[in-house]
């Protein structure tokens, strides 16, 4: 990390006594609240809708996966997801290898709603192990399931030892 900096701003009090609020109840202080607000919007929100993402409420997102069976999911994951994923993380990290690709993956479940994640290492076997939690049923799990599978294969050239999925969870686990 580099070195900080003393800034002033002024900023609106409703925002800050909003900003305030919330740091009490993280218990954390406000400067890092602040320093947090601003990472956040430096490693996401000014790149994803440049970066070609958009928000989905999550209603209409199940009934549209309600929709397509299986197979289109399969062509939707192999022909345009895996390289879309590719290109967003190019263009939002500069480069697409595996650090970035963790990296963004972490970002990208933080800011989504729908989604939890726990990564453990075993320091043992410097094993990588993922477990991504959502709520958006069987076919999410599948798509995500095949652009994980597409992207560690085709695109970081590392293999998989688990790639699995339930309703609710997609995991995978990999050797550094």
């Amino acid at each position: 990390m580099s070195g900080s900096r003393t800034v002033t701003f002024r900023i609106d009090e409703e925002v800050i006594s909003i900003v305030e609020h919330e740091s009490q109840r993280l218990r954390i202080n406000l400067n890092k609240m602040t320093n947090q607000i601003l990472k956040s919007y430096v490693d996401w929100d000014m790149l994803q809708a440049r970066a070609g993402m958009i928000p989905i409420a999550k209603p209409v997102l199940i009934e549209l996966l309600r929709k397509v069976n299986d197979e289109e999911i399969l062509t939707l994951a192999t022909e345009a997801g895996k390289d879309t994923m590719k290109d967003i993380i190019s263009f939002m990290k500069k480069r697409m290898d595996l650090d970035p690709f963790l990296s963004w993956l972490e970002l990208w479940l933080r800011k989504n709603s729908t989604a939890g994640f726990s990564h453990n290492i075993d320091e043992n076997s410097n094993v990588h192990t993922y477990i991504m939690k959502h709520d958006l049923g069987e076919k999410w799990s599948l798509y995500y399931k095949i652009i994980l599978d597409l992207v560690f294969k085709e695109i970081l050239q590392k293999p998989l030892l688990n790639l699995a999925s339930t309703n609710t969870l997609v995991t995978f686990s990999f050797k550094e």
